[in-house]
């Protein structure tokens, strides 16, 4: 299981990411509103590959919530997926 990556660890490791996305698509995209237009939800599938040719697929949904007329991520989620998903 992973673990829960406070904020300073997640920016961390996006800053020790070996190199950015050659390529990604996002996949069949579904946005939810879960309190009005105060949180939303954002769920999709994720195809990605390196510039190494290292490919990523994933399972993906955000939360996000508006603060004083802005949008901030609350919660975060990836599931890698199999070839073939």
């Amino acid at each position: 299981m992973m673990p829960i990556l406070n904020k300073s660890i997640c920016i961390q490791t996006i800053s020790a990411s070996p190199d950015a996305w050659a390529r990604y698509q996002i996949i069949d995209p579904r946005f939810v509103h879960i309190i009005a237009d105060s949180c939303v939800s954002l769920s999709y599938k994720a195809d990605a590959r390196r510039a190494d040719g290292t490919s990523y697929k994933a399972g993906v949904s955000s939360v996000y919530v508006n603060r004083n007329a802005t949008w901030k991520m609350a919660l975060h989620q990836q599931t890698p997926l199999a070839e073939g998903n």
